[in-house]
């Protein structure tokens, strides 16, 4: 590299705009609004109405920090297997640009700040909460689990469905039964979601040496595993309206939206081609989580 590309290379690294796009890159800013809006939902459960604006807004708050905080640590922890994975090529380029301390600090502040923020303003339960589920996901779901197990893809759902019970205790000391229904939904969500992604880029996996369900099974046994847990999912959301506060509209909705989840899963896993599915799974939990809030806030 010649002394004039070294210094274009240095000036597009210094430029606020592409550090910016390279922190969103590892941000994975589409987690952290899921995680913000599952725990929304769960305050909604928790009070059976819209929850009052100032502890709302700092749950919110917290959860949007300590999200951010997580997944960059995520990002960290899994950058030597992200070099292995051509879909993730942007991810790695970005950490590059930004550069590991820089990272490292924003999320040690990032956690910090939300987990202050709960503690300041919130029950105390709540940042015991909040921290479980940042150490569960960036150390024990990322360090150990990840690249050792298939079965991350069951475990790790805990620390995502965890924002559901922080929502519920950030508005009620009591925790909700509804917002536990509502982990167990979000728990039955995580390993078809996962699994149609692996299934979509088995080769990354591959190269990454990631221990997912079809390299150590095989492809047919997590397309059946796929379709057994939407089978499983569908009823379980179900039971919001069975035995939760939901309404029948509410009861109708989720199982629209299950019908169409599955239906997508059967139409694309024998093609191969699984990303479209993957796509719905995203859909259909944003779409399953809102469903609640408005059942629940206009009863």
């Amino acid at each position: 590299m010649t002394a004039l590309d070294t210094r274009a290379a240095a000036k597009k690294r210094s430029h606020p705009y592409q550090v910016c796009r390279a922190f969103l890159l590892l941000a994975k800013p589409g987690i952290v609004l899921a995680v913000v809006l599952s725990g929304y939902a769960g305050m909604v459960l928790a009070g059976d109405r819209l929850p009052d604006p100032l502890p709302a807004l700092y749950g919110s708050t917290s959860l949007l920090l300590t999200a951010l905080g997580a997944a960059l640590f995520n990002s960290l922890g899994d950058r030597r297997r992200d070099r292995s994975m051509q879909r993730l090529a942007q991810r790695s380029a970005a950490l590059q640009l930004v550069g590991v301390p820089t990272v490292a600090a924003a999320a040690v502040t990032a956690c910090c700040a939300g987990l202050v923020l709960a503690w300041q303003t919130l029950d105390p339960q709540v940042t015991l909460l909040v921290l479980v589920a940042v150490v569960s996901y960036a150390l024990l779901y990322t360090r150990l689990l990840k690249p050792a197990s298939h079965w991350a893809a069951v475990l790790g759902g805990i620390p995502g469905a965890l924002p559901v019970l922080i929502g519920s205790a950030a508005v009620s000391p009591d925790f909700s039964p509804a917002a536990f229904w509502l982990f167990l939904v979000l728990l039955c969500w995580q390993p078809p979601h996962f699994w149609l992604l692996a299934l979509a880029h088995l080769s990354d996996y591959r190269s990454a040496k990631i221990p997912v369900l079809p390299l150590v099974t095989s492809s047919a046994v997590t397309r059946c595993a796929i379709l057994a847990a939407i089978l499983a999912l569908i009823p379980t959301s179900l039971g919001l309206c069975w035995f939760g506060p939901c309404s029948l509209g509410y009861g109708a909705g989720a199982a629209v939206l299950g019908a169409w989840f599955l239906a997508t899963a059967k139409k694309r896993l024998p093609g191969g081609d699984t990303r479209p599915a993957f796509a719905v799974s995203i859909l259909y939990l944003v779409c399953l989580l809102t469903l609640i809030i408005v059942d629940r806030a206009f009863p």
